[in-house]
């Protein structure tokens, strides 16, 4: 659980971490599982991508949802180190919304400074993004940057130049760079960080991958306006979801090829 210090300390700078959620050997181990699994569902590895782009793959493309699909990707988004921190940011009620794999292979582009909330179709945008290092996270295999404080404030989005990763930015106009800092993590590390914060990463000019789980967290409050495809469902994590605005899975879910 967080203390009243730390709550405090990410509703004003934005973000939060790293904290140890496993050790090196043991996030080797959930990745040996997820591959494991993979096979044994006959679905795609996330290791199998070969592009910057996801390739689809069933239901659910590789980086994307694999919560849904792979048991042990669910029970990595569900553990109580992380569901019980984020209680303290957002209360007992909560909804794994998203998860995503961000794969950062050598030669990887650069994601310009970006707030997630614009990209999100979601009402109000709430939501707490807890981001596990599956591999060591670097400044030289680009590791996220962060601008503290900047959360408090919506940036104005503009076109992006060629060769990066989204088509869109924050305008820079809007903020001082200067003011950024590196989350370098260890394998089995995880931030907390909101989605109004502005985050950038450089590309990956190591020789080493760069690979992230991000899970994202939502109180029932929040509607989903788009769903990811027609099988995409939330999963309540949490007390109660007395509001019911959204596709909730059943209590009994499992994951499993859908």
């Amino acid at each position: 659980m967080l203390d009243k210090s730390e709550v405090e300390k990410f509703h004003k700078q934005g973000f939060l971490g790293p904290y140890r959620l496993f050790s090196p050997t043991e996030i080797n181990k959930i990745l040996l599982q997820i591959e494991t699994d993979t096979a044994k569902f006959d679905i795609p590895s996330i290791m199998a991508r070969t592009s910057e782009q996801f390739a689809g793959s069933q239901k659910f493309n590789q980086g994307h949802n694999r919560h849904m699909d792979c048991p042990s990707i669910l029970h990595l988004s569900t553990h109580p180190c992380i569901i019980n921190r984020i209680k303290r940011i957002l209360g007992e009620d909560l909804l794994i919304w998203r998860s995503n794999f961000f794969i950062k292979k050598p030669g990887g582009v650069e994601i310009p400074w970006h707030q997630d909330s614009p990209y999100w179709p979601l009402v109000p945008n709430i939501v707490c993004t807890a981001w596990i290092a599956i591999d060591h996270s670097t400044k030289e295999n680009g590791c996220v940057q962060v601008i503290p404080g900047s959360h408090l404030k919506v940036i104005p989005m503009i076109t992006a130049p060629p060769g990066m990763n989204l088509a869109t930015m924050a305008d820079p106009d809007y903020y001082d760079a200067n003011d950024a800092i590196d989350l370098e993590m260890r394998q089995g590390e995880v931030i907390f960080f909101n989605n109004y914060i502005l985050h950038h990463s450089f590309p990956n000019n190591s020789n080493k991958r760069r690979m992230g789980l991000a899970i994202r967290i939502i109180p029932p409050l929040v509607r989903v306006m788009e769903y990811d495809d027609e099988d995409h469902q939330l999963l309540q994590v949490s007390g109660k979801d007395t509001l019911q605005f959204n596709k909730v899975a059943p209590q009994n879910f499992t994951a499993s090829v859908l």
